[in-house]
């Protein structure tokens, strides 16, 4: 694919999400395109805590969370048809139950949104917000 069309790596993008005590931020930026392995990883400093909201979320770990961030991003790039880039995850903080799982990809989805300069419709019974973060500086 073309890379004129790949998304800039020195934006980043957070997501929020809020339900109740349930919450989600997502901090999003991009990198090369993705040619295979992980798409989604943590960044050099990155921040990553999820606080359980149930027992069964207890018990996720970090790649069982990233699956969810995978989806949402995998999704996103697939609506706004650009090729996929490698996605870094910058902080990921939050409270939520293993029904959530929605929230963080619907977060991942939103963040590349942002950052493809689209708007994406919100999930309903959260609140959503997502915006350019230039208080991050770029990768």
């Amino acid at each position: 694919m073309s890379t004129d069309v790949l998304i800039s790596s020195s934006s980043v993008a957070r997501a929020r999400l809020t339900k109740g005590d349930h919450t989600i931020q997502l901090v999003l930026s991009v990198g090369d395109e993705f040619t295979g392995g992980r798409l989604v990883r943590l960044a050099r400093g990155a921040t990553f805590s999820i606080e359980a909201a149930d027992e069964a979320a207890s018990r996720h770990s970090f790649a069982t969370w990233a699956s969810g961030i995978t989806c949402g991003a995998l999704y996103a790039f697939r609506t706004v048809e650009i090729p996929r880039q490698e996605v870094l995850i910058r902080e990921c903080s939050g409270r939520l139950a293993a029904e959530d799982m929605e929230a963080l990809a619907q977060a991942s989805a939103m963040a590349i949104f942002r950052l493809a300069n689209r708007e994406m419709i919100g999930l309903e019974g959260w609140k959503c917000e997502a915006s350019i973060d230039p208080s991050i500086p770029s990768p």
